[in-house]
């Protein structure tokens, strides 16, 4: 389905709004009053054996050597990247932000399991009503803090990477899936312990009720964020994937309620392995997807570099405004073609020389943006250069993150251009410009301007008359 069918109104978003926020203030403050009283339903039972705790064990190490990596990536790898034309700045901020949260959640999660595979969990639990038979079950009390703390910034990841939701509805969102753990955190400990058994407050399943709710409510707000456009395929595979680890947690809570599962079975070993894949796995999945995208669009750019070209320039997306360039030796190629002024100037209207250059530069790019491809666009267009114009073929890659590079290769001098007389592209020229890809092995063929000989594309030589040192 196309992301204009999947976009959710303005109007709608308005219009939820005030209710989303009344309702996360009176669930607040619901649990501020119950908060105090949290220590008051806390098991004081000690019969509980020590557990087998080798899943901790696991868990443990997983997430030690996840913080590694992560710390890795965050303090060396992306600052170097920052560096290189490697993709847009803003993504590449992005990336850092979501590198932390993968640090700090792998070093909580670390710590807190080791924690736990290091003494015996007796003095962690709490008791909750089994809301079936009415027996007392107990859970682990540190598990609710951690996923009140962790999980908003799994979906504090996914934002930053692959939408383009504003600060107040990723708020929300974390709110929401807080007040999801803390609500449960709360009906677990609203009980009324008897001789026999332990009775279930009215408040608690109120806690639960409403914790249900927010947690349904959670899916349609992560659902209904502003995709962006350039990898909204890849983050709806991650939403399906996400939600099918989250709705595993109260699959796992159920089957312990109707005694399909034992106490070490769902606390210890389901809720450590579904930690180590939510935590862990999905949080590097998330991740990962950028760098994959930064990688397919490098493809396009090393292609671009490969081939034999005049110079290299980065435009905006889309609207395909001059930037800055990154380095001084592009500065000064840019400077020598386009002049010291062209730095936010629009490329389409500034450089190319006729209309049917430009329609065919946005058909290029269009195509490009639409299919997964490894490669460049080739485009034969009519340059405006130095007051002349000039026959050139311009190579476009992948928009990303609101950046796209161009590559301009010249057919013929700007000396030897005629300016009085229109340039028309030749037919050829325009017929094999059609292929819509170069492969990787096409574009390294190399030429030299001295030979005056070049293949670009394995298509087309270039017999060049400019003679630049």
């Amino acid at each position: 389905m196309p992301l204009a069918a999947r976009a959710v109104p303005p109007n709608c978003r308005r219009w939820s709004k005030r209710p989303f926020v009344a309702l996360q203030v009176v669930c607040l403050a619901c649990f501020a009053l119950k908060m105090w009283h949290l220590g008051d339903s806390s098991s004081r039972r000690s019969l509980i054996s020590r557990w087998p705790n080798w899943p901790y064990v696991v868990a443990a190490t997983f997430f030690g050597a996840q913080c590694l990596f992560a710390s890795v990536i965050s303090f060396s790898i992306l600052p170097i990247l920052h560096h290189r034309d490697q993709g847009g700045d803003e993504l590449l901020r992005r990336m850092r932000e979501v590198s932390f949260i993968m640090t700090f959640v792998s070093f909580t999660c670390c710590g807190y399991y080791l924690n736990l595979s290091l003494e015996d969990s007796g003095h962690k639990l709490v008791s909750q009503t089994n809301w079936l038979t009415g027996a007392e079950e107990l859970r682990l009390l540190g598990r609710y803090w951690l996923w009140a703390v962790l999980a908003p910034m799994q979906w504090v990841s996914f934002a930053r990477l692959y939408t383009t939701a504003s600060a107040g509805e990723i708020l929300s969102l974390v709110i929401t899936t807080a007040l999801v753990m803390l609500l449960g955190l709360a009906s677990a400990t609203s009980r009324v312990e008897t001789d026999d058994q332990v009775a279930w407050r009215y408040e608690g399943k109120c806690y639960f009720g409403a914790a249900s709710v927010l947690f349904v409510l959670m899916f349609w707000q992560v659902f209904v964020l502003p995709l962006d456009p350039s990898s909204a395929t890849m983050a709806r595979k991650y939403l399906r994937f996400a939600a099918l680890l989250w709705v595993a947690y109260p699959v796992a809570h159920v089957l312990r309620s109707v005694g399909i599962f034992s106490l070490w079975q769902e606390q210890i070993f389901t809720y450590t392995l579904l930690d180590v894949a939510a935590k862990g796995v999905a949080l590097m999945i998330c991740f990962c997807g950028p760098i994959f995208r930064i990688f397919l669009s490098s493809l396009g750019n090393h292609q671009i570099q490969s081939a034999m070209v005049d110079w290299k320039i980065s435009v905006t997306d889309p609207g395909w405004e001059v930037k800055k360039p990154s380095t001084d030796a592009l500065a000064a190629m840019q400077s020598h073609w386009l002049g010291g002024d062209a730095v936010g100037k629009n490329f389409l209207d500034w450089v190319l020389d006729s209309e049917e250059s430009r329609q065919a530069v946005r058909a290029a790019a269009l195509a490009l943006d639409i299919e997964s491809s490894f490669s460049t666009h080739k485009v034969a267009v009519v340059l405006r250069l130095r007051g002349e114009q000039v026959q050139a073929l311009l190579f476009v890659s992948r928009a990303f993150w609101g950046s796209r590079q161009l590559a301009i290769a010249l057919l013929q001098g700007v000396e030897t251009a005629q300016p009085s007389v229109p340039v028309q592209v030749p037919r050829q020229l325009v017929e094999r410009s059609r292929a819509p890809t170069i492969t990787v092995e096409e574009a390294s063929e190399r030429g030299t301007v001295r030979t005056g000989v070049s293949s670009i594309g394995s298509a087309i030589p270039l017999f060049r008359t400019d003679r630049r040192p």
